[in-house]
């Protein structure tokens, strides 16, 4: 079987400082950041493949210390591409008809219009069919990996020994010598595609029956489409060109390098480069007139701490200067003048001292008057001293330290305990009451520019706050004697105590007695402090519960009832109760009960009059009465009909049963069998003892009449006979 190995390589870290819209294009960082990386087999399109950065097969190459070199190219094909510090190798010489992809995502403006790459590539020629060999490729795609240019935006290399550039590698290593080139420049002009996101796509692939393989080394960049162009005005030197990186050249002066020189005598002349991508044909044309230019960069670092001195540093971006003239601003002297490329000035004094700088070439480019100001400093002195220093209590760090207002100046605070703090003026909370060693180190405006101090500061234990009370909770007024139960360590004593009773009343003596004036519930809360300034707290939550007394009232309807329909309806008006107790009347009554209800009804069984007693109870057992006399009437009559005036105390008299005191109106008359009246009365509690002028009447028949008004003024009539025995 004819086999080769082709090793070739596509770098373009070579292309260094390249646009800020292009991160990472040549693999500056030494990753794959803004690469994406794809595997898979010979066949597989890109949605078949897997997604993700294959250290075997996605290997990134550096140059540093030494450059490597492929040793299956004669050794002499370098992995890195000439001028860059890493290039990437896509895929590697195993077999198994394998496939890898790299792809790079950017959107197009003015500073990347365009895209340039080298390569350099080692394929195995297994001498299949041109659809089944090892290959290389660069494609240009749009967002939805479509082809953007077949011709200037594509590029396919099989394995084929005939391809122009190519070496059969005479390496001993594999069981067939390779076919590789070196590394070749190319590039896309991406113009026609301002405003878009591109897709720059490498790929590289084994044969599709598996035996042979095929890799790359590859390197990006991408910048303007511009013509650079250097020199200072008045200068004797050449004036120099720079065509974009990656192509080949053709000058309207007929030169054909990627720079041009020309004499700074035919200045303001306009100049054309045509460039072309050296595998694709594609060209494109560049055009500038040469102007002057002129780059400096300018500034002043100040190293004073107490020695009040500075360095001075000038950079620029071409040629060198020949003569300085620094004024650095002190206006205590006239020697404050130097011409040294880098001097060190000493000032008098701290202070905003301005700096100027005027340098030329030596051949007539001058640069403006530059400026600078340096901030001179004295060096800090660090002290502070700590507030009371309790357990437990925050603990605030007073900054006593001198320093120039006109620095920077950072703090760093060590505690003793393991923490640390970089405010002015921390605050701290210590947990142990022993003695600590804390520090404070201020650097001024640079690490070498600092103090530090330490003290020991003694963390004092702080006293305990209790308190409780024994009375229960209660009704207005309520007088709660408070017991402190309070206590504390070492040497301290007590020097004050505040109290809070929950509604903001105070008081500072050590063993209060305060009475509560107003309902609600309350969190009495004490503050201790000891003679150290340590304090403690402790406040009770929702301790004592004081309510208003009950107001007991209520109506009753109605107040008078018939004993035919003795309902009386109760309705409670009572204020800040909890519960209820009803008497209905008292033991003389007959018809005494109780109730626990809100608003009873109650159905006297007798007439009489009923005292009814309402007892509001809180739950605090404060409780207050109100009552109400009920009147229950009963005019019924119960009449006797026979008399036996004998005065042995047994029917003796005519009379009734019946409640007097609601009639009316009242008339009682009795005849006898003639009609004659002989007993009459208006009183309805009269007693009629059967006599007639003092003398009893005769034993026979009787007759009577009784008529009245009774309860609601209604009126009754009744009649009968009466029997009088003897």
């Amino acid at each position: 079987m004819k086999s080769a190995l082709i090793c070739g390589l596509i770098l373009i870290s070579c292309f260094k400082g390249v646009s800020q819209s292009c991160p990472n294009i040549g693999f500056e960082d030494s990753s794959f950041v803004n690469w994406t990386g794809y595997t898979g087999s010979y066949n597989d399109l890109i949605g078949n493949m897997t997604v993700g950065i294959d250290p075997t097969r996605h290997k990134i190459i550096s140059a540093y210390p030494v450059m490597p070199y492929d040793s299956l190219c004669d050794t002499l094909l370098a992995k890195v591409a000439p001028g860059s510090d890493f290039s990437v190798r896509l895929g590697n010489s195993n077999v198994g008809a394998r496939h890898e992809k790299l792809l790079y995502t950017l959107q197009v403006d003015s500073s990347n219009f365009l895209f340039t790459y080298a390569s350099a590539i080692v394929l195995q020629d297994p001498g299949h069919s041109i659809t089944s060999q090892p290959y290389f490729q660069i494609t240009l795609l749009d967002t939805a990996g479509n082809e953007l240019d077949s011709v200037c935006g594509k590029i396919e290399i099989f394995a084929d020994p005939s391809i122009p550039g190519f070496i059969q590698s005479q390496s001993s290593g594999g069981f067939q010598p390779p076919l590789y080139r070196d590394w070749t420049f190319g590039g896309i002009d991406l113009t026609a595609y301002e405003g878009q996101s591109v897709t720059v796509e490498f790929t590289t692939k084994d044969c599709n029956a598996g035996g042979h393989y095929g890799y790359a080394y590859i390197d990006a960049g991408c910048y303007p489409k511009e013509i650079v162009t250097q020199f200072c005005e008045g200068s004797t030197d050449s004036i120099r060109m720079s065509a974009p990186i990656g192509f080949e050249y053709l000058w309207n002066t007929g030169d054909t390098g990627q720079t041009l020189s020309v004499l700074p005598e035919i200045a303001d002349s306009a100049y054309f480069v045509t460039c072309t991508s050296s595998l694709t044909g594609c060209s494109f044309e560049l055009s500038t007139t040469t102007e002057p230019t002129f780059y400096y960069d300018f500034g002043v670092k100040e190293t004073s701490c107490g020695e009040a001195q500075i360095q001075t540093t000038l950079k620029i971006s071409r040629g060198s200067i020949a003569n300085f003239y620094w004024d650095f601003g002190d206006t205590t002297t006239l020697g404050d003048t130097s011409n040294l490329m880098t001097p060190t000035y000493t000032y008098p004094g701290p202070g905003v001292y301005v700096v100027t700088l005027i340098a030329d070439d030596g051949l007539g480019c001058r640069s403006d008057t530059l400026t600078d100001s340096v901030n001179i400093y004295f060096p800090p002195q660090a002290d502070f001293i700590a507030d009371t220093a309790c357990l437990d209590h925050t603990t605030i760090f007073n900054n006593l330290s001198e320093i120039s207002p006109n620095v920077f100046n950072s703090f760093n605070w060590t505690f003793g305990d393991g923490s640390t703090d970089t405010a002015y003026t921390p605050i701290h909370e210590f947990d142990q009451d022993t003695i600590f060693l804390v520090t404070l180190s201020i650097w001024s405006d640079s690490s070498f520019c600092g103090d530090t101090i330490t003290k020991p500061i003694l963390i004092r234990p702080r006293p305990t706050a209790s308190f409780y009370n024994f009375e229960p909770d209660s009704c207005i007024p309520h007088e709660v004697h408070f017991i402190n139960e309070s206590s504390y360590k070492d040497s301290s004593t007590i020097v004050s105590y505040a109290w809070n009773f929950g509604n903001d009343d105070l008081d500072s003596i050590a063993i209060p007695t305060y009475t509560y004036l107003q309902p609600g519930i309350f969190s009495p809360s004490l503050i201790l402090t000891d003679t150290f300034g340590c304090q403690d707290s402790i406040k009770y939550e929702n301790l004592i519960r004081v309510a208003n007394i009950p107001t007991a009232d209520f109506t009753a309807s109605p107040l008078e009832v018939h004993i035919s329909d003795a309902a009386v309806y109760f309705t409670n008006k009572s204020n800040d109760a909890d519960r209820f107790i009803w008497t209905f009347g008292n033991e003389n009554n007959l018809g005494v009960g109780t109730s626990e209800d809100d608003n009873p009804n109650w159905i006297f069984p007798r007439a009489g009059n009923y005292e009814v007693q309402l007892l509001a109870l809180s739950d605090l057992g404060c409780f207050d009465t109100a009552s109400l006399n009920i009147r229950v009437i009963d005019d019924r009559l119960f009449i006797s009909n026979v008399i036996t005036p004998n005065g042995d105390g047994v029917n003796d008299a005519f009379n009734f049963i019946g409640d007097h005191s609601s009639m009316t109106n009242f008339k009682c008359a009795i005849y006898n069998r003639w009609g004659t009246l002989i007993f009459d009365t208006n009183n309805p509690g009269f007693n009629w003892d059967g006599s007639l002028h003092g003398e009893i009447v005769s034993p026979g028949t009787y007759f009577y009449t009784i008529e009245y008004d009774g309860f609601n003024n209604e009126s009754f009539s009744f009649k009968g006979e009466l029997s009088v025995l003897p």
